[in-house]
């Protein structure tokens, strides 16, 4: 009778502490499938989750507009060129140009659950003018850094590499429009090096190497 109470307490507090762990689910993806949200109003991103969207191996969340951009529309796209991944985020306008100036927030980072081998190593930053000569500039948080930039009006992009290999970045970036000097669309670019396969190969038989080393060892101390 005493076993059968203390099996009884022993399965309540088992059940107890399942019912009491927390469920972690997994953020959601971007609207748009794997390659690009398409054009997508504020609105979409300020009503993302805590946890934000991933999309490919990178997830986007936090987002926050500081200023006045009635019109300001955003896509998230992702594509890849040889050894390295491209992600971008294309700020634009739905209706007229963006023609006041405003900061966007966020957070990018490595998804890592999807691609633990990886980290940013270069953000870069451009504007296309719809008129006049409207800037953009970033001031971007994360090891290694900050980093900070400024891109001329329809100049090349202007590349910024990391060090540190961060994984995660807190950006902010500014659109300086005005009646005279309006955007068309200014664009983020997270450059992200991928590492080849034949590299993480030799990684993991070096791995299975030192394990192997070290259970040798293990029994002649035995």
């Amino acid at each position: 009778m005493n076993i059968s109470k203390r099996l009884l307490g022993a399965l309540a507090l088992t059940a107890g502490l399942v019912a009491a762990a927390p469920v972690v689910a997994a953020p959601v993806a971007c609207i748009g499938g794997a390659t690009s949200t398409g054009d997508q109003p504020w609105s979409y991103f300020t009503g993302l989750p805590a946890d934000g969207c991933f999309q490919q191996d990178k997830r986007y969340s936090g987002f926050t507009l500081t200023g006045t951009a009635p019109t300001l529309q955003g896509k998230i796209s992702f594509f890849n060129a040889g050894p390295f991944d491209f992600h971008s985020v294309n700020w634009t306008s739905s209706a007229t140009p963006l023609d006041t100036t405003f900061t966007i927030g966020y957070t990018i980072s490595v998804y890592l659950p999807v691609n633990p081998a990886t980290f940013i190593n270069m953000v870069s930053l451009s504007i296309e003018p719809t008129a006049g000569t409207p800037t953009t500039s970033m001031l971007v948080v994360g090891t290694g850094g900050p980093y900070t930039a400024t891109s001329p009006s329809g100049g090349n992009p202007v590349d910024v590499l990391t060090s540190g290999s961060p994984t995660t970045l807190l950006v902010s970036q500014t659109l300086n429009g005005t009646n005279t000097n309006r955007i068309t669309s200014a664009t983020m670019k997270f450059t992200e090096n991928v590492p080849e396969p034949a590299s993480l190969a030799l990684f993991g038989l070096g791995l299975t190497g030192l394990a192997a080393l070290r259970r040798r060892l293990a029994r002649k101390a035995a």
